[in-house]
């Protein structure tokens, strides 16, 4: 299988001193898929792929035609794509000193075809199903033109191609905008509302409804320190309104309440998820990214919730129960001083992870989503619950004076299933371990065994070291 992307390319000026630009790859987009290849006649085969898959693209452009020239004049019509940093080949560049990523594409339609060698009058690709995209940029109204224009997706439809081509009605999204900053009415600072998705139909006329938390923070309350911050707004450095200076402000995110799903028809019930998340709040991690110059970069990196319950089932009927614990990756993460506004350069945060049986462990900051713990519940008893031991190895490090980094190669150790077994007369676990053991030969990629034991294994197997020449050592 290979992936075919097309290039979009762009100018810059690199050291700022009004010369030639320099060319980079601004963007780009996925042409086609092929299946079906051998190693060694990706470009040589024919055919050249058993099966693929295409992609078609428009310009992001508001109107219906007038689309081909993207210039200065023409740029509203384009209102979600930087013209100003757009540079062309030999122009100076000024004022553009850094690269920007962008595309002016948007996607329109996916296709799906196998090679026919039957098909008259010659052997070729046959189409076998299609899905064509609409999208539309809807407007929040806070600028009065299409500088604050969003573009979304408002429907997808999917046509059978083989034969007389038939297609299913498109499946559609409405949303709603929500206030992306902390706004004040008296800040005079657009409160950058976007689209959140809100309903969809699907192709058969079922309706699904999202429901968001209420917004955590107000304008005018005291913010928490942000290196202890636990609520759902964060705070980012920024110039707003292009003022040149810059500020820090807080922005909101609105985690999902419930999703409900309704048969228009009547025949079937209503049926909800409703989402819970723990009582000590979320996480926000320092951001180090080592684009952002020191003195911008602040706890704004959302980490998630520590433990999340889902409740699924008809609105007021019987409704099944799972709790599910994260690793946020919080331990070693960046503190203030004891003035909750200086950076400390030596002080880290020392964080764990305890789940709802699992025995605690250090919330490194490798492990960032990883499922700790999954609980199935029956009411208010445990049914069945699965515990994951985490593993890693450190395959690269960069030490730099704005930035450490690190990378790791992310596995599962060991897996824990325990079953709450209550024919005796004292309910008990009964749990099945599963290890895998991540091994190397030479400078063979790691590959996994795995063994299952009927005893609760709390800790996996330690794996194997790796060949200090490996280029992922």
């Amino acid at each position: 299988m290979s992936y075919w992307y097309t290039a979009e390319t762009n100018n810059y000026d690199t050291l700022g001193d009004d010369t030639t630009g320099t060319a980079y790859t601004r963007g780009g987009y996925l042409s086609k898929i092929l299946y079906g290849q051998r190693a060694g006649a990706l470009f040589t085969a024919t055919p050249a792929a058993s099966n693929k898959v295409t992609f078609a693209y428009d310009e992001r452009c508001t109107r219906v035609d007038g689309c081909d020239s993207l210039t200065e004049s023409t740029s509203p019509q384009w209102p979600d794509v930087p013209f100003d940093a757009i540079c062309k080949d030999g122009d100076k560049c000024t004022g553009n000193v850094g690269p920007t990523f962008f595309t002016r594409k948007r996607l329109t339609g996916i296709t799906t075809s196998a090679w026919n060698a039957a098909l008259t009058p010659s052997a070729d690709f046959q189409s076998v199903d299609s899905w064509k995209l609409t999208q539309k940029y809807h407007d929040s109204g806070e600028t009065g033109d299409s500088a604050d224009q969003s573009l979304w997706l408002e429907s997808i439809q999917h046509t059978g191609e083989h034969g007389t081509p038939l297609s299913t009605q498109p499946v559609t999204f409405t949303n709603e905008f929500l206030k992306n900053r902390v706004d004040g009415s008296a800040d005079n600072i657009l409160p950058l509302a976007k689209p959140r998705l809100y309903g969809i139909t699907s192709e058969t006329g079922a309706k699904t409804a999202v429901t968001y938390q209420a917004a955590d923070c107000v304008a005018g309350e005291t913010m928490p320190r942000p290196d202890q911050n636990t609520r759902t707004c964060y705070p980012v450095y920024w110039e707003p309104n292009g003022g040149g200076i810059f500020l820090l402000d807080w922005f909101q995110k609105y985690p999902v309440a419930a999703v409900s799903t309704t048969d228009e028809t009547g025949a079937s019930g209503t049926i909800t998820d409703t989402y819970e998340y723990s009582d000590n709040g979320g996480a926000w991690h320092y951001n180090d990214d080592p684009m952002t110059p020191e003195k911008e970069r602040t706890w704004s990196i959302w980490r998630g919730f520590a433990k999340v319950t889902h409740r699924t089932g008809p609105a007021g009927g019987t409704q099944s129960k799972t709790v599910t614990a994260y690793m946020r990756g919080m331990n070693g993460d960046r503190l203030l001083k004891a003035d909750g506004k200086t950076l400390d350069p030596d002080a880290r945060r020392t964080a764990q992870v305890t789940g709802i049986k699992a025995p605690a462990i250090a919330d490194a900051d490798q492990y960032a989503g990883f499922t700790r713990e999954t609980v199935t519940y029956n009411g208010a008893s445990e049914v069945a619950g699965t515990v994951n031991d985490p593993w890693s190895r450190k395959t690269a490090t960069q030490h730099k004076s704005y930035a450490d980094t690190e990378a790791y190669y992310v596995r599962t150790g060991a897996t824990h299933v325990r079953t709450n077994v209550t024919s005796s007369s004292t309910a008990v676990d009964r749990t099945r371990t599963a290890v895998t053991t991540l091994t190397t030969t030479a400078c063979r990629r790691p590959w996994r065994t795995r063994a299952t034991t009927p005893s609760p294994v709390t800790r996996p197997a330690p794996a194997p070291g790796t060949p200090a020449t490996c280029p992922w050592a």
